[in-house]
């Protein structure tokens, strides 16, 4: 996620933070102490949101492992003022598989919960586990995660439990209709949770606008993957392009890109493909004022192919799993055409660039 950074690796999956939750941790230090409330102020209750967080990041790996189990591909676990959230390059390609991805996270939660219960009645006895604010910190780190774990199985996206009816749905229904009618779910259990909390629970309408925004980005999600699936490749490249050889320029490369109106460029060495030179590797050169170095140091061989025939679909999700802004489109042995990130947007879909 932009502007997050890394604090830690665990099981080789980055650990990192956003700078919002700084915030949160220094809005809680300069709360009271007392607070009467379930969260602490100063020192002890940045200790506690601490271990809450660190709660959170166990129930985070508990997805991310699983999904490994199937081969998937976890880029990183990101901690926000709202939660964690674990960043998949692959998607599930088997209901079972989201099913149980889903399901982990909370099983996780609640055997955390089960964990620190059973040391509270070890060293304060059963008396201790109590009201949550009266609890030791043992005790309030149990009820924590069985709510963690509660709360995340609510049937709406963002969270585990719109996955899981997903998934459910998935098996009868196939992919878009079944995010299509959880997104509708989510959506419809989103007001009924806002006009419950008004005049009541503020926090409560926050959460409520936060599953409605989720429900609806899942379900437009959804539908453009349904859309894209129909389209093959062919008529989303751009076929007219210009060629580049290794011993080229930055400089003279950049000329063409505001001629031609490319930011991607095939390089070619006697008729052989040999590398792109991305709009990233391009602007690199020039913020390193590289302006007389050939492209060839600049260039990459790191190329995901497709054939003209492929669909959006399939294009869309190789970019975001290898994290690439172009997909070179080869037919019969020969370089047809080129797909950048630009292109599937003007097909509505937010991809990330990445370096190229």
């Amino acid at each position: 996620m932009r502007w997050s950074f890394r604090i830690a690796t665990l099981f080789g999956i980055p650990i990192r933070v956003h700078p919002t939750f700084l915030l949160l941790l220094g809005l809680v230090l300069m709360m009271p102490a007392d607070t009467g409330g379930s969260v602490p102020g100063g020192p002890a209750g940045v200790v506690l949101v601490v271990l809450v967080f660190t709660c959170v990041v166990f129930h985070e790996l508990g997805h991310s492992l699983t999904a490994r189990k199937f081969g998937l591909e976890v880029a990183s676990i990101t901690l926000l003022p709202i939660g964690g959230m674990a960043a998949m390059r692959t998607l599930p390609k088997k209901p079972g598989q989201e099913l149980l991805i889903a399901l982990a996270g909370p099983a996780v939660s609640l055997v955390l919960a089960v964990i620190f219960a059973c040391a509270t009645y070890y060293f304060y006895g059963l008396m201790a586990l109590q009201a949550f604010t009266k609890a030791p910190l043992l005790g309030q780190l149990a009820y924590i995660n069985v709510t963690l774990a509660a709360f995340n199985l609510l049937p709406a996206f963002p969270m585990d439990g719109g996955r899981i009816v997903r998934s459910l749905l998935w098996m009868k229904f196939g992919f878009v209709r079944a995010t299509t009618l959880a997104a509708h779910l989510g959506q419809g259990l989103a007001i009924v949770m806002f006009f419950l909390a008004i005049n009541h629970n503020y926090v409560l309408i926050l959460v409520a606008v936060f599953v409605y925004l989720g429900a609806m980005a899942e379900g437009r999600s959804a539908q453009w993957r349904g859309i894209l699936a129909q389209i093959p490749a062919a008529e989303a490249m751009r076929t007219r392009l210009v060629r580049v050889a290794p011993n080229d320029t930055i400089g003279q490369v950049s000329q063409l890109m505001m001629h031609a109106g490319q930011d991607h460029f095939p390089v070619f060495h006697n008729e052989a493909f040999i590398g792109l030179l991305t709009r990233e590797g391009l602007f690199r050169g020039l913020s390193e004022h590289k302006h007389d170095q050939p492209i060839s140091e600049f260039m990459t061989t790191r190329i995901v192919y497709c054939s003209p025939l492929d669909s959006l679909a399939n294009v869309f999700q190789s970019m975001n799993e290898k994290e690439v802004s172009c997909v070179v489109v080869m037919e019969a042995d020969r370089l047809a055409g080129l797909i950048t990130v630009d292109q599937l947007g003007k097909f509505g879909l937010p991809v990330r660039s990445a370096a190229g």
